[in-house]
């Protein structure tokens, strides 16, 4: 998992008050839809309280999403390129001398992100504050957070998703991956297999057999991208 950040002015959140009788919006959830959520609340003239639990502030994109994978991929690509290329008469190579010091890269990467894109310009909006919690709806504009009860005039429920293990005999006898704990691996596996041929697990897959790993793809429809044009799905195949 990665590291947690520093959670947005936690302490007195709940004390911002606007005197004129102005708006409260009350946000679940601490993803990327809850800042823009915030940002346009502050924007209009509203108060916005942020409560999150479970990822850090940013939520799926900047921790377990898509600034990791991309990293990786593209720290993948150029290990894989030096050693696939259309030149002749040009011999290169690529080595991995410490595959820990690349997900040491992709944490220092995701934690520079978090602060820089979120909880700087939330530190910055006295209009937003954040508390740390899982929230419980009370009413239509209550809810119970860490024993208190915050009021708003709107609730937005921003909660995001989590990834969907398949219920098949045996799988909870496995120490299976999901995109949270295997862009956390601190040593690259010899052998991996994924279940489903859609663009996550592909994009995975390729990063994985990329930096070395034998991998095999299992996908149950026909083919790959099951969504896509057969052409597509052909030339990736």
């Amino acid at each position: 998992m990665p590291e947690s950040l520093p959670t947005h002015k936690e302490e007195n959140c709940c004390e911002v008050k606007d005197s004129n009788g102005g708006r409260h919006l009350v946000i679940l959830g601490g993803g990327s839809a809850a800042f823009s959520a915030a940002l346009k609340a502050a924007e209009l003239n509203a108060e916005a309280i942020i409560i999150n639990d479970g990822l850090p502030i940013g939520g799926t994109c900047v921790n377990v999403g898509c600034v990791p994978s991309k990293t990786l991929i593209r720290a993948a690509e150029a290990h894989w390129r030096s050693a696939h290329h259309n030149f002749r008469g040009i011999e290169t190579n690529s080595r991995i001398t410490d595959f820990k010091e690349i997900i040491t890269q992709k944490r220092e990467l995701v934690k520079e992100l978090g602060k820089a894109k979120y909880l700087d310009i939330l530190e910055n909006n006295p209009s937003i504050c954040s508390i740390h919690g899982r929230g419980k709806l009370l009413d239509r504009n209550t809810v119970l957070v860490n024993g208190q009860k915050i009021k708003g005039d709107s609730i937005l429920i921003a909660t995001g998703a989590a990834p969907a293990i398949p219920d098949f005999p045996g799988l909870e006898k496995v120490a299976y991956l999901t995109n949270e704990s295997a862009f956390e691996l601190e040593e690259l596996p010899e052998s991996l297999l994924v279940i489903g041929g859609r663009y996550i697990a592909l994009e995975c897959a390729q990063m994985f057999a990329r930096l070395g790993s034998r991998v095999t793809v299992l996908q149950r429809s026909s083919r790959i991208l099951p969504n896509e044009g057969s052409d597509l799905t052909e030339a990736l195949t």
